[in-house]
């Protein structure tokens, strides 16, 4: 998502400036991955703590300025569609030669 810089101060969760960036990476063990991330020094933004919608995060900034965001959260599943896509209700059409308005290709140079 793309949008402008905030004043320094604004309420803004995620103050990324130009130039960085930030990102949610997932896995299943942020504990484990939090205390590696200290043990090395890394700045920590958030700490570990549980979100509304039940994910364990926490957040670091690395040496460059990028936030990294990492947490259990996997997003919504994936809907599946109305029907089944493989069964077609309808005949497939079998397109026995190709029509195009291109004129044939020869091999005679093209003299205007």
């Amino acid at each position: 998502m793309l949008g402008s810089e905030r004043p320094p101060g604004a309420d803004d969760a995620w103050p990324v400036p130009p130039g960085s960036f930030g990102c949610y990476v997932v896995t299943g063990e942020p504990d484990k991955l939090f205390a590696r991330a200290t043990a090395a020094g890394a700045e920590i933004l958030m700490g570990l703590h549980e979100t509304d919608h039940g994910s364990r995060d926490f957040a670091v900034r690395d040496p460059e300025g990028n936030w990294w965001s990492f947490g259990t959260y996997r997003g919504e599943p994936r809907k599946r569609p109305p029907y089944d896509v493989t069964h077609r209700t309808r005949p497939v059409r079998r397109v026995t030669h190709f029509e195009t308005s291109f004129p044939p290709i020869t091999t005679e140079p093209h003299v205007t």
